[in-house]
């Protein structure tokens, strides 16, 4: 089993449902992630274009995982295309999901629609002006889970979201526009992942992404004063996540007090025989 203490800001290098079920029962204040979609991105380390059902199966062991590893009043911020491959779209994966953590025990509190100001004005027209057009959908929602209790009763804290947020996020359609990596292909907005994390948790929390990717969630931790774990099966991203970490931590005007900010690394993990 993981030390709790030890892993905190930590980029650990590994298959997530292996280094999950070394993550203590019940450590986790907030999960933030987006996984593959199995829409065949080109990953270094994963093929993401599964059968179907293996797709759900898979999601389902490390879901349960995440359910295991949040706290009593823990949340899950879950972000997913809402149809698979847009224009005529074969599976709704983030209803699919939301069936797969009803079954787990989630609770489920809320979905926010991301519309991606970069493609949310493109579409496949199909038969042009005809009835056998393409209808687009090139949003992605937020699925907002819990585990127990949606009100917060451990570890209460300060937060940091202005009203003008603050008003956006209760909103419930998001606007924010998608980011480019050369060193991943499939990258989440930094303001995505900090507006989970600003009305989700807590300063001082511990925040957990298990598809950790080129650092997004270990970077608006970060700049939002709380604690990180998160995982990735490719060393290349966890080393490109660790740079946009600990570049943070150069940033000395970030936080009032940091002298509780554990310098950021990567844990290789390597699970102890029985």
């Amino acid at each position: 089993m993981l030390n709790k203490e030890k892993i905190l800001n930590t980029i650990i290098y590994g298959d997530c449902l292996r280094v999950l079920s070394g993550i203590p029962d019940e450590s986790i204040d907030l999960i933030v992630t987006s996984p593959p979609y199995n829409l065949k991105i080109n990953y270094a380390s994963y093929s993401d274009d599964l059968p179907l059902s293996e797709y759900y199966a898979w999601c389902r062991d490390w879901m349960r995982e995440c359910f295991r590893v949040l706290k009593v009043d823990g949340r899950f911020c879950l972000n997913h295309y809402l149809a698979g491959g847009m224009a005529n779209a074969k599976y709704f994966p983030l209803m699919d999901l939301y069936q797969i953590a009803k079954d787990i025990g989630y609770g489920s509190h809320s979905i926010a629609i991301w519309n991606d100001a970069t493609l949310s004005n493109k579409t496949a027209w199909g038969e042009w002006l005809g009835v056998n057009c393409y209808i687009s959908c090139p949003y992605e929602g937020i699925l907002f889970l819990y585990k127990g209790n949606w009100v917060k009763t451990t570890n209460k804290g300060t937060t940091n979201i202005d009203k003008k947020e603050f008003m956006e996020t209760c909103h419930g359609v998001w606007n924010i526009p998608t980011e480019r990596c050369r060193d991943h292909p499939a990258p989440f907005p930094v303001k995505l992942a900090e507006r989970c994390i600003k009305t989700m948790c807590y300063e001082n929390n511990v925040v957990l992404d298990p598809f950790g990717g080129s650092g997004t969630t270990a970077v608006a931790s970060m700049n939002l004063n709380r604690n990180f774990v998160i995982i990735d099966n490719d060393l290349g991203y966890c080393e490109y996540a660790l740079d946009r970490a600990q570049a943070v931590l150069n940033q000395p005007d970030l936080f009032i007090d940091n002298s509780h900010i554990i310098k950021p690394k990567i844990l290789v993990y390597e699970p102890i025989s029985d």
